[in-house]
């Protein structure tokens, strides 16, 4: 499960700008919200409010290490971590591609 956490707090950290509101707030736990970082089916092993403190745990800690990387290198970070799921492919994430600002 933390591995699970600290590639949820990698989409936060790559995008902040999404969830920046969220995360300053800490609204992380709302209905809707976790949804959008963490596979569904994981959430039944913890409370909202539980997972929620997983994730800006993680989120803490890569903001700390890394300060001010590329877009591309947090991307290729990311990736390298969801490679580490045992079964990689199987678990998902929603997605929704956005137009740039």
């Amino acid at each position: 499960m933390d591995l699970i956490a600290r590639i949820a707090g990698m989409i936060l950290c790559h995008e902040k700008d999404h969830f920046w509101p969220y995360v300053r707030d800490r609204r992380l736990h709302e209905l809707g919200v976790l949804e959008q970082v963490l596979p569904q089916h994981v959430l039944r092993y913890m409370k909202r409010r539980q997972w929620a403190q997983k994730v800006y745990d993680a989120y803490a800690a890569v903001t700390i290490s890394l300060p001010q990387e590329a877009r591309l290198q947090r991307m290729c970070r990311l990736l390298s971590l969801l490679q580490r799921l045992r079964l990689f492919g199987v678990y998902h994430w929603l997605g929704r591609q956005v137009p740039p600002s």
